[in-house]
């Protein structure tokens, strides 16, 4: 999924949603974003419903696999937005 973000609103489109894996899911705080094919990332964002970045996350990253902490959000459905250089993907998460 490709997502466009404006400043109060989310599009999001399907294009190249194989590069991403976000596990587990639902989760009760760790989330793990895995890429498929070691693309650099650019930064991951974790948006809430009405669309406000509540945790950017921002380089340096590991490589292909980086966890994130969300214990500190309230219960609920996120989406994770992770971008490379040539594409973004978003993935709808729960946290329980």
């Amino acid at each position: 999924m490709v997502a466009t973000f404006e400043e109060d609103e989310i599009a999001i489109e399907t294009v190249g949603a194989s590069v991403a894996k976000i596990y587990p899911n639902p989760t009760d705080g760790i989330l793990y974003v895995e890429m498929d094919n070691y693309a650099p990332l650019r930064n991951i964002d974790v948006f809430d419903v009405f669309g406000r970045n509540v945790l950017p996350v921002h380089p340096p990253f590991r490589g292909g696999l980086e966890g994130l902490d969300i214990s500190n959000l309230p219960s609920g459905m996120y989406f994770v937005r992770v971008a490379t250089e040539t594409e973004a993907v978003v993935r709808k998460v729960v946290k329980r």
